[in-house]
């Protein structure tokens, strides 16, 4: 059984570049993590400009030792110093703490990598929040700042998000196409028949995930023989929204599973 992330890792809320590279192993995007090493739910609003004006935006929440995908980045945008702005919320010990950050990615930073034990593979991570009982820094100025629910309520009313934002959710992003994650197997199906409907569910789900406006998505097929691995390859490089893919460089997946970017 694995261990709760919540009790091997700091406690705190992170934003982590973890790098892409394409298939002649040259880097080309950064895929975008939140990761929430609390206990509690965190509400984030994040958004993205470049070349001085606002590129796109999401709000949602993370759920306590969640990770979630927001975006990418190629690597070539960072010549355009984009800005990332983050504005977060969290209930703690009876309290709402807001608070926002400002980051500037610069290359040289993003290239020190290092082993990221919650995302299983390396990655540069910015500290957003930590709780001041578990901060490394003692003694660094508070960035944090404690309001009630109606005052919160009137600045999230006053500074909030376009409404053309997208809620995001951690469980759109992995599909499990293994059969019996698909449906229950009573054995009345052939093994052709079986085959189909892995192709219908992955082609489904390709389109809602491209129709949300999502950025990146994780199939898990197995290793197997190697024949449903083969023909989501077929489709992906004829689908004309697809911009890459490959295997997934996280452990938990072993060799049976594609990342795939749109």
């Amino acid at each position: 059984m694995a261990e709760n992330p919540l009790h091997t890792a700091p406690q705190g809320f992170y934003l982590a570049f973890v790098p892409r590279y394409d298939v002649a192993g040259t880097l080309h995007m950064f895929t975008l993590y939140l990761i929430n090493r609390l206990p509690e739910e965190v509400h984030y609003d994040f958004d993205l400009e470049k070349n001085k004006q606002w590129h796109e935006g999401f709000e949602g929440q993370v759920s306590p030792g969640d990770t979630i995908v927001i975006t990418d980045l190629d690597f070539m945008e960072l010549d355009n110093q984009p800005i990332i702005n983050l504005k977060c919320r969290v209930r703690w010990q009876g309290k709402t703490e807001f608070f926002e950050k400002s980051i500037r990615p610069k290359p040289k930073n993003l290239l020190q990598l290092k082993h990221n034990e919650y995302l299983e593979a390396p990655a540069y991570q910015y500290e957003l929040w930590i709780p001041k009982a578990t901060s490394n820094k003692p003694n660094a100025p508070a960035k944090t700042m404690a309001v009630d629910t109606e005052l919160l309520r009137m600045y999230m009313l006053q500074n909030g998000t376009p409404v053309e934002k997208v809620s995001i959710s951690s469980t759109r992003f992995e599909v499990d196409l293994h059969f019996d994650a698909i449906m229950p197997d009573d054995g009345s199906l052939s093994s052709g028949a079986k085959f189909h409907v892995q192709i219908e569910t992955f082609q489904k789900q390709l389109d809602l995930a491209i129709a949300n406006g999502q950025h990146y998505m994780v199939f898990i097929h197995g290793v197997g023989s190697g024949k449903l691995k083969k023909e989501l390859y077929n489709l992906l490089q004829k689908h004309p929204h697809v911009r890459s893919y490959g295997p997934s460089l996280a452990p938990k997946y072993g060799f049976g599973a594609t990342e795939v970017y749109f």
